[in-house]
């Protein structure tokens, strides 16, 4: 069966079908607006599902923080000492909090600055090696320290991936389907108005 865009177009967006009026009280045809809702959540189900799958369409519209985040880590391994990272610098807002979890001693411990010293990669017990960053940190009291750092990259993926994605993707794909099944249950009862 072959259906042409002018007979789609009849059935889903005319007034009158069979000679029966399908207007509402506002002037939109209840075919249109099913139409329009099943569609959009069909879309919210996909975006839902493309976030759960990490699609790039999904990671471009919902992770800018840990897009930040990486851009900032791959200049730090790439860095050497001259290359200070400060408020207002890409990714340092969300460097920094991770950054300071591993921080401890007394008096003021925030973070004003950063600069990767030695990049490489150090031995694990039980063998193994995993990437180590090196870092000379600035704190808001003056105070310069030095401390190493592993597993940096998978914290910034924990926090500003996984998490995020994990909560819009059940957010959107449950949405989705609430959509859908108004999107149908309109459909429904604009069918049985029709019927009467």
């Amino acid at each position: 069966m072959h259906v042409s865009l002018a007979d789609f177009r009849a059935v889903c967006f005319s007034d009158t079908v069979a000679g029966v009026s399908w207007k509402g009280t506002s002037g939109n045809s209840p075919r249109l607006i099913a139409l329009s809702l099943g569609v959009i959540g069909l879309a919210l189900v996909v975006l839902g599902w493309g976030a759960d799958h990490r699609s790039a369409f999904s990671l471009w519209l919902t992770a800018a923080e840990y897009k930040r985040a990486m851009d900032c880590y791959e200049q730090l391994l790439a860095a050497d000492a001259s290359v200070v990272f400060s408020e207002g610098d890409r990714g340092f807002a969300e460097i920094r909090p991770l950054l300071q979890e591993h921080m401890s001693g007394s008096g003021n411990l925030e973070i004003v600055s950063f600069a990767s010293i030695w990049t490489g990669y150090s031995n694990l017990v039980g063998g193994g090696s995993e990437l180590t960053l090196t870092l000379a940190v600035t704190l808001a009291d003056g105070r310069t320290d030095e401390g190493s750092v592993t597993g940096l990259a998978a914290a910034i993926e924990e926090r500003y991936l996984d998490t995020t994605l994990r909560r819009l993707s059940a957010w959107w794909l449950w949405l989705g389907i609430a959509v859908s099944l108004g999107a149908l249950i309109l459909q429904y009862r604009a069918s049985r108005r029709i019927a009467r």
